[in-house]
């Protein structure tokens, strides 16, 4: 049984894989579906009522947009203007980017050299470019728009495993996010993870030489500051733990940062137990996590945080995490945590040591990795997993 399941974990990471490397090559794209809007620089000239746009002074230099349509043949055809009322400011020409120029397609708008954002950032998507929809507007197709499916490996460790054992497996799952209603802008999520480990048995005191397998269920609300400003979610975080006894916990996390208009974010997270077990005597807690994080949006679409801060119990906790684009629809995603027992080197600090370290590859099936963070409905928080659902055995 437990060679079956080391062959079918290896199996799915392994398809994966090549899915995420032959994908974009077998995409076709419809050059239908290539409608973008491009930026010129215009004069206004005097006395015309429409040359090179209205939305100019008199002899004033600036940027306006005009309309490309493909050909049938794939080509683009001669660049159509946009009429005086149809005219689309570029504050609003991309709802998905409000944070001003092509930040979320690669790089930030050069206005001094008159660079459009599908000349260098490569939008082309339908309707609004890369951070738009990619699918159709029918309720199975906006379902998409928010869900990802990611699988990948980890390896964890924490009193539980009594400083006699290290954990590695495989894991999959999935997220997603909807809006809740309301003018808050407020959505809810939902998500789950499954981990499968200790494929050759483990070294605890009471080895089964069995698999050691773990499902987590993450559910809450978020509100996502597209647009800068106060951004914060709050999830409940299940747990159930079989492994040389059987447990299930749960707790609360919660995080809350200020996102600038520039790419930097400071925030603060916090996971805090509701409920612990009694396994054969012994209570398996969960550890309460606080840490004060930095996050940096990079120009590609990607991100990465570091953090620091302490436990319920005095230990130190130190760990981050990153998501780095990956072609339209994939993603490489990573995370560390680290808790440094307050325990003296040695035997008692190594039975109290927790760590946990994930790498996945992340599936957006209806929208470009490099736009995610620009959806106001796509998940704030992660499917909860080893590095921030920590448990601790107590005698």
């Amino acid at each position: 049984m437990h060679g079956t399941r080391t062959t079918l974990s290896v199996a799915l990471v392994s398809g994966w894989v090549m899915l995420a490397l032959t994908g974009p090559a077998l995409a076709q794209q419809n050059p239908w579906e290539q409608r973008v809007l491009r930026d010129r620089q215009v004069t206004r000239a005097s006395g015309a009522e429409y040359v090179d746009g209205p939305l100019l002074g008199e002899g004033e230099q600036g940027f306006d947009s005009i309309r490309l349509d493909p050909v049938p043949d794939g080509t683009m055809d001669a660049a159509e203007p946009i009429v005086p009322s149809e005219r689309i400011p570029r504050s609003s020409a991309n709802p998905m980017d409000s944070r001003g120029g092509c930040q979320s397609c690669g790089l930030p708008y050069d206005d001094s050299r008159g660079i459009a954002c599908d000349d260098e950032c490569g939008c082309g998507f339908p309707d609004y470019g890369t951070c738009g929809p990619r699918r159709g507007v029918g309720l199975f197709d906006r379902l998409l728009d928010r869900f990802s499916l990611f699988a990948g490996v980890q390896g964890f460790k924490g009193p539980v495993d009594q400083g006699r054992n290290g954990n590695f497996g495989f894991h999959e799952g999935f997220n997603f996010g909807a809006p809740l209603g309301g003018p808050w802008g407020i959505g809810y999520q939902l998500g789950a993870r499954a981990v499968h480990g200790n494929f050759s048995g483990d070294q605890v005191a009471r080895a089964s030489r069995d698999d050691r397998n773990q499902f987590f269920l993450t559910g809450g609300f978020f509100r996502r500051a597209v647009d800068g400003g106060l951004q914060w979610g709050v999830v409940f975080d299940a747990l159930h733990d079989r492994y040389y006894e059987t447990a299930d916990l749960t707790q609360l996390r919660a995080e809350i940062s200020w996102v600038g208009f520039d790419p930097d974010e400071v925030g603060f997270w916090a996971s805090m137990g509701t409920k612990n077990d009694q396994v054969a005597g012994v209570s398996w807690e969960t550890t309460d996590l606080y840490a004060i994080f930095y996050r940096r949006h990079f120009s590609g679409g990607g991100e990465g945080r570091l953090w620091g801060g302490f436990t319920n119990k005095s230990d130190a906790l130190v760990g981050g995490d990153f998501r780095v684009p990956m072609g339209n629809s994939w993603a490489l995603e990573n995370s560390f945590n680290y808790l440094i027992p307050k325990e003296p080197r040695g035997l008692q600090g190594l039975r109290e040591e927790s760590w946990g370290v994930t790498l996945q590859l992340v599936w957006y099936p209806g929208r470009s990795a490099a736009c995610v963070g620009h959806d106001p409905f796509q998940p704030v928080l992660n499917v909860a997993d080893n590095s921030v659902f920590m448990v601790d055995y107590v005698h």
